[in-house]
């Protein structure tokens, strides 16, 4: 099918959002927010990678930082608290995310949100909010072991509505999140394929990861285009082309011009945070 892949449309509707919230909370963490804030009042770490969706491996990495910088405090029966602070930072992120994902759909309509739900309501998971990878030198989002010890999928009830209450971000984020699973169960990690095939030139994210396991920079650019018609073809089968043509329609629209892929990295001064831009 002509156009960018659906991948690419996915990650420029996250990453207009991405941006519009840090333009009004500047400094704002919208991964961090997502991923932990969101979850972190009174939920047991042992248990935060099952509330947050992403793996132990990402907890630990995260809440250690937050610890550190005095946003979260663990209590003796490893329950995670947010402090003032945190409370603080969680209310300022959510106002901003609220309101970067209401100026959105007031702009574009609900095509998209109609299109994405019935989308991602059928994933068989309950996936994170924000993409986040497998840890801090592994881009993945399972490392690839979908039911190993660090990564636990999370299976979506069927006896309930699952999307109603969820964000236009929290939807997209889902969705990529799924197209990211399957690309990599196929290929590899997907943010390795997008920027070697479409952003050449650019620095590569988790570069020492991929020359520590001495990748093929070329197999991995050439499995890129057939991989992700694959997805779409059976996303397609499944679905039909009301999600494509949503996302064509936002994306016609956007004066911004955005990363094909967000580049969520971990900082140790930030913890996971997007720097495509």
């Amino acid at each position: 099918m002509a156009g960018d892949p659906l991948d690419v449309l996915l990650s420029h509707a996250v990453l207009e959002l991405t941006r519009a919230a840090e333009r009004a909370v500047p400094g704002l963490n919208v991964v961090q927010w997502s991923n932990f804030l969101r979850v972190a009042d009174g939920t047991p770490k042992k248990g935060m990678h099952l509330a947050a969706r992403v793996s132990k491996r990402a907890v630990q990495t995260c809440v250690a930082r937050l610890s550190r910088s005095g946003a979260v405090v663990v209590d003796a029966d490893g329950v995670c608290w947010l402090t003032d602070a945190g409370r603080a930072s969680r209310e300022a992120g959510r106002a901003a995310i609220d309101g970067a994902c209401a100026a959105f759909e007031s702009r574009h309509g609900d095509a998209l949100r109609r299109a994405l739900t019935p989308v991602v309501a059928s994933f068989e998971w309950e996936l994170a909010h924000y993409l986040n990878p497998y840890g801090s030198p592994d881009p993945s989002i399972t490392g690839g072991r979908p039911h190993g010890a660090d990564w636990r999928p999370v299976v979506r009830a069927r006896d309930v509505d699952t999307t109603s209450d969820l964000s236009i971000l929290a939807l997209l984020s889902q969705a990529l999140t799924a197209y990211s699973i399957d690309y990599e169960q196929r290929a590899g990690p997907m943010v390795w394929g997008v920027y070697l095939a479409r952003h050449p030139g650019v620095p590569l994210p988790f570069a020492g990861t991929f020359e520590r396991h001495r990748f093929s920079a070329s197999a991995v650019r050439r499995a890129y285009a057939p991989t992700t018609a694959a997805i779409e073809s059976s996303w397609r089968s499944q679905h039909g082309d009301a999600l494509r043509d949503a996302l064509e329609a936002v994306d016609a629209s956007l004066t911004a011009r955005h990363a094909d892929h967000p580049a969520v990295v971990f900082l140790a001064s930030e913890g996971f945070v997007e720097r495509s831009g």
